[in-house]
């Protein structure tokens, strides 16, 4: 338990440990599952010796780590409040190390980090425009969802079902649109069996964004209610 760490080593979770930031999220009660982070590895980028003669160390976790994060790990680090931390890395106490080998390069664990921020950011964007659409619940009940993207006139295919391992071909054309930048969600108009449901929004959403300049996709979600065919508008306003 004495292991003295060097900035550069290789340094592998001791058993039945939970990730302490996620732990003190628990406890204030923003989050609701601890996450065991037993066996995960990484480099140490950083040591501190305390007067008490305790050392903390920052570990930077490394590809292979990264890679088999569980979901629920990755959402709590994707949260805004955790944006002032650095994603990939963990402060701990030495004493819940141990030494380990390395098994990977400073570039695998940059780009695994890049891939899941990504996948943060897109997330991100996916929550916002499903309650836009108002389509949460229904994904709840097992309903089928499609997505088109109007840009520019041209209606992409949304022929897929909307599922975690999967996008239709509406979502993957918002996604490459994107390109990694901030997105505005807002709701639209809605239609049933092809009349206006509700108030007209859609093109008066539309006017301002023009006004303002920037980049705006209208996104359609379709799905079968028991009253007829709804199609929800979600206009995204996308900005650098």
């Amino acid at each position: 338990m004495g292991t003295n760490f060097h900035v550069g080593d290789a340094a592998r979770v001791r058993a039945n440990i939970t990730d302490p930031v996620i732990d003190h999220g628990v406890q204030a009660g923003r989050w609701q599952t601890r996450v065991d982070i037993t066996d995960w590895q990484g480099i140490i980028t950083a040591v501190r010796t305390h007067p008490d003669g305790r050392q903390t160390v920052t570990v930077e976790w490394d590809a292979v780590t990264l890679m088999h994060a569980i979901s629920d790990w990755v959402r709590f680090w994707g949260q805004e409040r955790c944006r002032d931390q650095r994603f990939g890395y963990l402060t701990l106490e030495a004493s819940l190390l141990k030494p380990a080998t390395v098994r990977d390069t400073p570039a695998q664990r940059a780009a695994e980090r890049e891939t899941l921020a990504e996948y943060i950011r897109w997330n991100t964007v996916y929550t916002d425009l499903c309650a836009a659409a108002g389509i949460t619940d229904i994904e709840r009940a097992g309903i089928d969802v499609t997505w088109g993207t109007l840009l520019k006139a041209t209606l992409l295919p949304a022929t897929t079902r909307v599922q975690e391992e999967g996008e239709s071909e509406g979502l993957r054309a918002l996604r490459g649109i994107l390109d990694g930048r901030r997105a505005l969600c807002l709701t639209g108009s809605c239609r049933l069996d092809d009349r206006l449901h509700g108030e007209p929004r859609t093109q008066r959403l539309l006017r301002e964004a023009a006004a303002e300049g920037g980049d705006v996709v209208r996104v359609i979600a379709c799905w079968r209610a028991p009253q007829g065919l709804v199609e929800q508008d979600v206009v995204v306003r996308i900005h650098a």
